[in-house]
């Protein structure tokens, strides 16, 4: 799945009534079907450009990282109030201290301590894979979590490879 794809699976959480005009303005986006979406993120501190400290770039096509996804996610939970506190445990997972100086630990941590992510060496859960990339099947997964979607009972799916 293409960075753009999740990032507008993103966005559409977070603006169902329609996305304002955007003040941002990445140099790749242009033309794109995302490209409001993206936008949107980044006028409001949700995602940054690939490219720092010039962040004029936002790599549309590229692949999403698990700790790209989880800064993703924080941003925009905190920027809706879906997350209030900051998590009781820190550090749960061992291979995320390097990440970005360090930095990513808060994101995926936000993110462990309200149960919407766990790590990637079950049972054990001690790695979280910062620097693997997401699935369609996993992102979607952390988005449900992290907002508490749950399709009503009534609910057919169309697709057969859910399951």
């Amino acid at each position: 799945m293409t960075r753009a794809v999740i990032l507008v699976l993103v966005a559409a959480v977070a603006a169902s009534s329609g996305l304002p005009a955007a003040a941002a303005g990445f140099t790749d986006d242009d033309g794109r079907p995302g490209e409001r979406a993206l936008e949107w993120l980044a006028d409001r501190g949700v995602i940054h450009g690939c490219d720092p400290p010039e962040n004029r770039s936002v790599c549309p096509d590229r692949a999403l990282t698990r700790a790209e996804a989880a800064k993703i996610l924080v941003g925009l939970a905190e920027y809706e109030g879906y997350l209030d506190e900051a998590p009781a445990v820190v550090g749960r997972f061992e291979d995320v201290d390097s990440i970005w100086g360090g930095a990513a630990a808060y994101y995926i941590d936000r993110l462990a301590a309200a149960g919407v992510v766990h790590g990637c060496d079950p049972p054990h859960n001690r790695r979280f894979c910062p620097q693997d990339t997401l699935r369609r099947g996993h992102i979607v997964k952390m988005v449900v979590r992290l907002f508490d979607l749950e399709a009503p009972d009534s609910y057919t799916s169309p697709w057969t490879d859910t399951a």
